[in-house]
């Protein structure tokens, strides 16, 4: 709590967003409670993402472009998320924050020892139980701001809204997508994999 009270004043935004990468690309995942962010970028890390954030995400302004920093505290699973990952029964620890029980690893199993910043490549907007076929929807810009702005923490002390203003000004740069699907995260996670791979195919091959 205290470092998500300091970040503005360290030069960093906070956006309330899961955050996966695929050999330093990264995408932002975003979503309401219970769309499926935390289980979906867990199940994201055992097809071979890196695993970054699955709550908040920290945006860092460097001459050569926008960087995103993950969370270091460890990834939260509510209780229903035994059912789509059976290991958390034995690999977790409960914590308890006010009326919420959260599952928790001590140590992320697909989190880098070291952390590093990542490149932003694209947004996904998770949209859990929505869909009985996954499909993803380009935003419009428009859309994106929107959604966006709604994401961006601590927006309420003026000293700092030229940050926020860039920040939604460098995500508004990026690609961004909606995301209906079921129930299953797995699903989810596949979507993700599969939009870094088809990027890293398109950058490798230039």
């Amino acid at each position: 709590t205290l470092f998500d009270l300091m970040a503005s004043a360290l030069g960093l935004v906070q956006i309330s967003a899961a955050c996966v990468a695929f050999h330093g690309r990264a995408l932002l995942v975003l979503g309401p409670p219970h769309s499926g962010k935390t289980t979906s970028t867990y199940l994201a890390g055992k097809l071979g993402l890196e695993f970054h954030a699955d709550q908040a995400s920290f945006l860092d302004f460097q001459p050569e472009g926008l960087r995103v920093w993950g969370q270091f505290w460890p990834a939260a699973f509510r209780p229903d998320s035994v059912k789509f990952l059976p290991e958390l029964k034995t690999s977790t620890g409960s914590f308890t924050y006010g009326n919420l029980t959260f599952l928790c690893f001590a140590k992320h199993p697909f989190q880098a020892t070291q952390a590093r910043a990542v490149i932003p490549v694209g947004c996904v907007f998770l949209e859990r139980q929505t869909a009985n076929v996954p499909y993803l929807i380009p935003l419009s810009p428009a859309e994106r701001e929107d959604r966006l702005s709604n994401c961006l923490s601590f927006q309420d002390d003026a000293r700092f809204a030229p940050q926020f203003t860039r920040a939604l000004g460098e995500l508004g740069k990026l690609p961004a997508y909606r995301l209906p699907y079921g129930d299953d995260p797995a699903v989810a996670a596949t979507f993700l994999r599969s939009i870094l791979m088809v990027y890293h195919s398109l950058e490798t091959t230039r």
